[in-house]
């Protein structure tokens, strides 16, 4: 028997097949053994300071002639991030519908569902993204067409200028979601549910999302919540998605709720103000956010409006608010009757800042101006009173310091003010009841009721204030 060599042009053309067979062999034994890729995958988490833990791995046959009943599951998958790079990623269990091989050609790997069971993002630091998109990839796409989510959970620690965010377990479903792994884009379409969201102490409660959407670089949440057992709904977007630090943008809507519980859950005190409140407004959180740098402005319409007045204001305070009649006053209750409330409130500097906020009553029109925040409160009405009410053109002031109790005190208004009684973002109701002020003093604008000057009344007002502060 003779053997003979191969030829140059049997190595030339034989070594690439005898590649491509060995590619398919190793590629068919993982398909059918998914647990042979967990060794090379601890090696490249190990490189990249993370932790990577799977206790079960396998593709689940049901029907061994159908691949469109074949599943791969995984189970107890914990992968520990880098603290401050990474998220840590825990899952119970997972189920991956067969990726169908007939659209394989096209660029796209098709999944036709994903089921997630308890599944986790836990930030054990700020995070801290990387400037700037990832690298183009290769021209492939991920598609999702449906996937459900059963008990996600997301956790992120705070810190001075990063505000703490917990979602409890949330379930929701997404269909369909595609990744362009050239062009980093995203698409897809989600609905989720979930029991509370705690953002920086603050509990948002019956969170319900029917329209979550990924569209390029950014993300839109329209959602509706509770806050303090007060409804109200909000839209979110985030742009961008990946790549740099993101802006956040959100609109909020809230109509007639309890204004007192809102307050104490948001700011851990109701400020002793009550009220029915309508307010729709806008905030814009910017890249490496603070309190600070947190901007936004908000229409506020509050009905049934009343003030608490402290115990740290005299009696004789409220006896002379009451003389004054520019406002109602409850003398036993110890609670200031404003009513309508109306106007427009600006979040700056990390304070709430009244720029044009009005009170409105058969008595007098009040102009509401100051800020208040975490740094103390520092507020000043100032009312014009009606034709015939009787009420004189005085105000009043709240201050209180980080630590303190509020303070009222009585200061005296009238034309040598060097702010109008009405700005130019004024209601309309407030711009027409100034008008019928005006024109039933018969004087130009700026000059104040001529009731006002009575020597009589002023001065006997002037002297009860002063002899409550001698007290």
């Amino acid at each position: 028997m003779r053997i003979t060599r191969p030829s140059l042009g049997a190595w030339i053309v034989g070594t690439p097949v005898g590649v491509l067979l060995g590619t398919v062999v190793v590629g068919l034994g993982l398909v059918g053994r998914p647990d042979l890729l967990l060794g090379p995958l601890h090696g490249v988490a190990a490189r990249g300071g993370h932790a990577l833990h799977v206790g079960r791995v396998a593709l689940e046959r049901p029907d061994t002639w159908d691949p469109g009943t074949w599943r791969y599951v995984i189970e107890d998958f914990c992968l520990v991030g880098a603290r401050g790079k990474a998220p840590s990623v825990l899952i119970d269990r997972a189920e991956v519908g067969f990726p169908r091989t007939g659209r394989l050609g096209d660029g796209d790997v098709d999944v036709p569902w994903v089921r997630l069971v308890g599944f986790t993002l836990a930030w054990l630091a700020p995070v801290t993204p990387k400037d700037g998109l990832p690298p183009p990839g290769p021209a492939l796409r991920v598609v999702v067409h449906h996937a459900d989510v059963e008990g996600f959970e997301l956790v992120m620690a705070g810190d001075d200028t990063h505000p703490r965010v917990v979602i409890d377990p949330t379930d929701g479903r997404i269909a369909p979601f595609t990744y362009d792994l050239r062009t980093h884009a995203m698409t897809g379409a989600m609905q989720a549910r979930t029991a509370q969201v705690d953002v920086a102490g603050v509990m948002l409660r019956d969170v319900h999302a029917p329209s979550f959407a990924l569209a390029g670089d950014r993300m839109i949440l329209a959602a509706s919540a509770t806050l303090a057992g007060q409804p109200f709904d909000a839209t979110m977007t985030l742009v961008p998605l990946m790549g740099g630090r993101p802006t956040v943008s959100l609109y909020a809507h809230v109509s007639r709720g309890d204004l007192a519980p809102m307050l104490r859950e948001a700011m851990g005190d109701d400020l002793g103000l009550r009220a029915r409140a309508t307010a729709w407004g806008w905030m814009t959180i910017p890249p490496r956010p603070s309190l600070e740098t947190i901007t936004g402005r908000a229409v506020v319409d509050l009905v049934d409006t009343a003030i608490h007045l402290p115990d740290t204001v005299g009696q004789g305070v409220v006896g002379v608010l009451d003389l004054l009649r520019f406002l109602d006053v409850d003398r036993d209750a110890r609670d200031v009757l404003l009513g309508p409330v109306s106007g427009e409130v600006n979040l700056v500097d990390g304070r709430v800042a009244l720029t044009e906020l009005y009170y409105l009553s058969d008595l007098s029109l009040a102009r509401f101006d100051g800020h208040v925040g975490p740094a103390g409160i520092d507020v000043r009405a100032r009312f014009r009173p009606r034709a015939g009410s009787g009420a004189v053109p005085w105000g009043f002031t709240v201050k209180r310091e980080p630590e303190g109790k509020p303070k009222i005190g009585l200061i005296a208004t009238g034309p040598f003010e060097a702010v109008d009684p009405v700005g130019p973002r004024a209601p309309a109701r407030v711009r027409a009841a100034f008008a019928e002020i005006e024109a039933a003093a018969g004087e130009p604008h700026g000059a104040s009721h001529p009731g006002a000057h009575r020597r009589g009344h002023h001065r006997k007002a002037a002297r009860a204030i002063t002899d409550e502060r001698q007290k």
